[in-house]
């Protein structure tokens, strides 16, 4: 049993100096642009962090997204740590438009790489860059309307002109006033001097 407890005491040792070893920080390593699903024409300037505790050296690659399997292409490669700013100048113009895929691999002293990956990267030299669909906002359905029907005007109905009336037969113009005046007077002096005469006439009878 004794050659047991020594394997026992290294395990045991091993297992304590894993749980002694501070947790690594979160890393800061990322690609800040291109961002993911964007397009890309010409030099496009790749933009991000590659400082990090231990830094010895930075790689920044493409690959092809539409393959299972990638395999890396190098664009660039960097001893100087840099902090939110231009990690490496991609030319895009040797490549056949497509969907790539960019990765920032750092290397640390202690021989661990921390990496970052921008996924759909759509490089669109000789192509027409998609227009997105837009998104419609749905609209409240139109309220229907009820015309208001226009008063009907009665038709305007011109009054009938008065009719002239015919001359009244009995009518008496002024001429013939004066000419029934004239007879009358004349005939009543006439009776009234008669009277007188006959009165006259029977008194002297009388007398005689």
């Amino acid at each position: 049993m004794r050659p047991y407890w020594g394997l026992i005491i290294v395990l045991v040792t091993l297992l304590g100096l894993s749980l002694a070893r501070p947790a690594r920080a979160a890393s800061a390593v990322a690609i800040s642009a291109p961002a993911g699903g964007s397009a890309v024409q010409g030099q496009v300037a790749i933009q991000g962090t590659s400082a990090e505790a231990g830094f010895v050296s930075a790689e920044v690659a493409f690959a092809y997204s539409q393959l299972a399997a990638q395999t890396w292409f190098p664009i660039a490669d960097s001893a100087t740590p840099v902090t939110a700013g231009l990690l490496a100048t991609w030319d895009t113009t040797t490549l056949t438009d497509g969907t790539y895929d960019l990765r920032l691999a750092v290397t640390l002293a202690d021989g661990s790489q921390v990496v970052a990956v921008v996924k759909g990267i759509r490089v669109r030299n000789y192509t027409p860059v998609e227009t997105p669909t837009p998104t419609l906002t749905p609209t409240a359905a139109p309220r229907a309307i009820t015309p208001t029907p226009s008063p009907t005007l009665a038709p305007t109905v011109p009054l009938p002109e008065p009719t002239p009336l015919p001359a009244n037969p009995a009518a008496v113009n002024q001429a013939e006033v004066n000419d029934s005046l004239l007879r009358g007077g004349g005939a009543a002096l006439a009776l009234f001097a008669a009277g007188g005469l006959y009165l006259f006439l029977r008194s002297r009878f009388n007398r005689s």
